[in-house]
């Protein structure tokens, strides 16, 4: 096996994931707070903290995602990856998010910068 391959297949994920343009990203809302969401998949997401915030590895969070053009989704996860002010979350039940909305969002951001370029 080449190198380039080996790489390639550590770099496999399980779901496909969508990495927010600016200004295009989705908020996670808790009871209390509100995140900007970084990238989102079936199985999880990662979002951003505001300085002075803190999350704990394994802890829950449970919220709403709402998605910038239309709706949103509840969601219940776990933390899984603390990177300085990016946290990761691995939904509890998989998949958190259902395939349609993930393609849905797809759709929209290719839609949305098709026609804005």
């Amino acid at each position: 096996m080449t190198a380039n391959r080996s790489a390639i297949q550590k770099n496999k994920r399980a779901f496909f994931r969508i990495v927010y343009p600016h200004g295009e990203h989705p908020i996670l809302k808790t009871d209390s707070k509100r995140y900007l969401i970084l990238d989102i998949s079936e199985g999880g997401c990662s979002f951003l903290l505001e300085p002075g915030m803190s999350f704990l590895p394994n802890e829950t969070i449970q919220g709403f995602i709402q998605f910038s053009h239309r709706g949103g989704e509840p969601v219940l996860g776990r933390v899984m990856r603390i990177d300085g002010r990016k946290i990761s979350i691995r939904f509890a039940k998989a998949p958190g998010l259902p395939l349609p909305r993930i393609m849905s969002e797809q759709r929209y951001l290719i839609q949305k910068h098709k026609m804005s370029s």
